[in-house]
């Protein structure tokens, strides 16, 4: 097994690709949030009754 290498000797490429991986872990992350928020919104919206309409809007009255 390879021994762990300090940061400081590590190719400045290496370094990037590390960066790049884990801004694209925090945006799946971020990504993957917003569809459970989305999901929450859209089964308490399902789950709340309908309003009964309004007979008044029906005839045209004001």
């Amino acid at each position: 097994m390879k021994a762990p290498t300090p940061e400081s000797s590590e190719s400045p490429l290496r370094s990037v690709v590390r960066g790049a991986r884990r801004l694209v872990l925090a945006h799946r992350r971020l990504v993957a949030a917003a569809c459970a928020a989305l999901a929450v919104a859209c089964a308490l919206s399902a789950l709340r009754p309908a309003d009964p309409p309004d007979p008044a809007r029906r005839r045209g009255d004001p």
